[in-house]
């Protein structure tokens, strides 16, 4: 399922298909990631980045793993 990690409810939406077509989940392979930089990365540059790499990361966490500890 396509899903924009930087976005919580895009998660959460992807948890909530998951559990529903899965049961549970039992793995969490929480790596999306990408990279801009350098003098010429721009303020929406840097704001996808940490969106990525930082919010995704935080939004995979928050969202999945007390769902997958609560059963």
């Amino acid at each position: 399922m396509k899903t924009d990690v930087a976005k919580r409810s895009d998660v959460e939406v992807l948890a909530r298909r998951a559990f529903d077509a899965f049961g549970h989940v039992h793995l969490l392979v929480n790596n999306a990631g990408v990279a801009a930089g350098g003098a010429e990365a721009t303020w929406n540059d840097w704001e996808w980045v940490m969106g990525v790499n930082l919010w995704g990361v935080l939004h995979g966490v928050k969202v999945l793993m007390p769902l997958m500890l609560a059963l």
